[in-house]
């Protein structure tokens, strides 16, 4: 099985999880809302970040990380959503 991340939008260029939760507030604003470009994953181990809040047609990887964000909550407005759901292997 991968070492596998899953967070709302992002993983921080941290060395170790230990980082975010030993200074959460540092970082809540990157895990919860970024939408730039994927950062490089620092962390030793970890193969697999899955990550959403960036809607895209399809899952979409880009390196270590899976974009699983089709956009589900878009059918309450009337507009084109889909449900992603993956096994994790």
């Amino acid at each position: 099985m991968d070492n596998t991340i899953i967070t709302h939008a992002a993983l921080p260029e941290v060395q170790s999880l230990e980082e975010i939760a030993d200074n959460p507030a540092a970082f809540i604003d990157m895990i919860l809302w970024y939408r730039g470009k994927y950062l490089p994953v620092k962390i030793p181990g970890i193969n697999r970040v899955y990550v959403g809040h960036s809607i895209v047609d399809k899952p979409k990887q880009n390196g270590k990380y899976m974009n699983i964000d089709t956009g589900v909550f878009l059918k309450y407005w009337g507009q084109e959503g889909k449900l992603t759901i993956l096994e994790l292997e």
